[in-house]
């Protein structure tokens, strides 16, 4: 910490695990602002960040010095956000726009997400993204080049450093322990086209068993993205040997870090993402990541396992059994401590001297 009054940061949102692991480090020169509490909303639910709001951010411009924006905008008018931006010109409010998402995963048509950020890339003051792929997309479609600034560790340092039981390729060919988190059915998700799929190939795979894990809304009458069908086939694997269904709420950390820890590997049925917290968690904890060919940048962030699948998201079975069984053969990747900490310091550094910049202009 120098003699300098702290960087204070808007960041939207702030209470995120990414937020807080590459943006700032407790006595540090850069002080994100909480997230403002809205009365009666349980903790870790998403809702609209009131810093979106003109009138929110002119009543309370002397309470930070720059504007950092990452996602959850999406409820936003193209117009919200045009007059939002030209509130920031006019409170001489510096904006960093970190492209996560080229497409969207909450959203099943793009050309909304696409415009807003179409809007905010061209008007942002900086922009970031994850992965030098996104980069030279962002750039090939918008004409500008985002600094590169990877995604830092999901899970806390001290919780990465604890022993992990010790697997064998033995032990994990002859049980292969493979979870699903198909949680809310978020739009990106192939869910019921990756289940087929596995009932098929888990016969196929001695000894390997499957834990699906999904939120109790899912099943609810008038939940959005209830799948009728789905939730049949979700009846069916519960009487498969081999399959486990599990139904509650969001879980605490630390009890998604145990499942993860105890899984070997976490197929991801994705049929659109740029990147995943799911890819650097499992990196984390050392479990194997599976996901489809070809959807997004997620090989750039950590080492995982690939199949084939096709627009709708089913997989090919040939490929997915044979991704499965590297996932037996291979040791799963596991990060560091000491260089995911030494990541965290220089991503620290590398915002605190782009803030800075921007400040002296």
């Amino acid at each position: 910490m120098t003699g300098r009054p702290p960087i204070r940061v808007l960041s939207i949102p702030a209470g995120h695990r990414y937020v807080r692991h590459a943006l700032a480090s407790p006595g540090g020169d850069v002080r994100v602002l909480r997230d403002p509490v809205t009365p009666g909303l349980p903790a870790g639910a998403w809702w609209p960040h009131p810093g979106l709001d003109p009138d929110w951010l002119r009543r309370r411009r002397a309470r930070f010095d720059i504007v950092h924006l990452h996602f959850g905008f999406e409820h936003r008018s193209l117009e919200q956000l045009r007059h939002w931006l030209e509130e920031l010109r006019a409170l001489a409010l510096p904006l960093v726009f970190t492209v996560h998402d080229l497409v969207n995963p909450h959203l099943e048509g793009q050309e909304a997400h696409l415009a807003r950020s179409a809007l905010l890339i061209a008007h942002a003051d900086r922009l970031v993204t994850l992965t030098p792929g996104a980069a030279a997309e962002v750039e090939a479609r918008w004409g500008r080049r985002p600094l590169v600034l990877p995604h830092p560790h999901m899970v806390d340092l001290e919780r990465m450093a604890r022993p992990a039981e010790p697997r064998t390729a033995l032990e994990r060919g002859r049980n292969l322990r493979i979870g699903i988190q198909l949680g809310a059915l978020r739009a990106n998700l192939a869910a019921r086209p990756l289940l087929e799929c596995l009932l098929g190939v888990l016969p196929e795979c001695p000894g390997a068993s499957v834990h699906v894990r999904l939120h109790d809304e899912v099943r609810r009458p008038g939940f959005p993205r209830r799948d009728l069908a789905l939730l049949r086939l979700l009846e069916r694997l519960e009487a498969r040997p081999g399959f486990l269904v599990s139904w509650g709420g969001r879980v605490a950390e630390e009890a998604l870090w145990r499942q993860l820890e105890g899984w070997d590997a976490l197929i991801l049925p994705y049929r659109w993402a740029t990147h995943s917290g799911w890819v650097e968690e499992c990196f984390d904890l050392g479990t194997w990541s599976i996901a489809p060919r070809g959807v997004g940048r997620l090989s750039e962030q950590a080492p995982m396992l690939r199949y084939r699948a096709d627009d709708a998201g089913r997989p090919d079975a040939e490929s997915l059994r044979l991704a499965l069984r590297r996932a037996a053969e291979r040791t799963p990747p596991r990060a560091r401590v000491a260089e995911r900490r030494a990541q965290r310091e220089w991503l620290v550094e590398a915002h605190r001297s782009l803030y800075a910049d921007l400040l002296r202009r």
